[in-house]
């Protein structure tokens, strides 16, 4: 169920817990995504495609992990419950350690979407599918995930 407003966001059916990381799996114009309550800030929210890039586990059972900093890595991240590929939730990169044991970023992997929170709770989002290249989510991004 989706209305949309004049600046190019839906309305999503659903409502997202105000714990921190609290989610919800939605479908956006066909799009399956997921909306995240940030960790270290709980009046912040991210929205991401929904499915891994990597082989299609369920990013929505992942745990979220705030890097703040770790090895140079300033965002919070999901880690896909299947293989604990990490996922920015801010860029969509993807992290790994590489042989010297710095977490390296991979560049763009999961597309990352515009979202907003209403007073009320009310979420809006617009899917941001403008990019110069394809993103690797964008093979999974139509599927419905189901399980864990």
């Amino acid at each position: 169920n989706t209305e949309g407003d004049p600046d190019g966001f839906v309305r999503v059916a659903g409502r997202l817990g105000q714990a921190p990381g609290s989610r919800l799996h939605i479908q956006v114009l066909g799009r399956s995504v997921s909306i995240i309550r940030s960790v270290r800030d709980p009046n912040v929210v991210f929205c991401i495609d929904a499915v891994c890039y990597h082989a299609g586990g369920p990013l929505t059972h992942g745990d979220i992990e705030d890097m703040g900093g770790v090895m140079g890595v300033a965002e919070e991240c999901v880690v896909c419950p299947w293989h604990a590929y990490r996922i920015g939730l801010t860029t969509g990169n993807g992290w790994y350690l590489n042989v010297e044991r710095n977490w390296t970023s991979k560049g763009p992997r999961q597309r990352v979407h515009h979202v907003k929170e209403r007073a009320g709770g009310e979420i809006l989002v617009r899917l941001q599918l403008e990019s110069p290249v394809k993103v690797a989510s964008d093979e999974y991004a139509n599927r419905i995930h189901r399980g864990g």
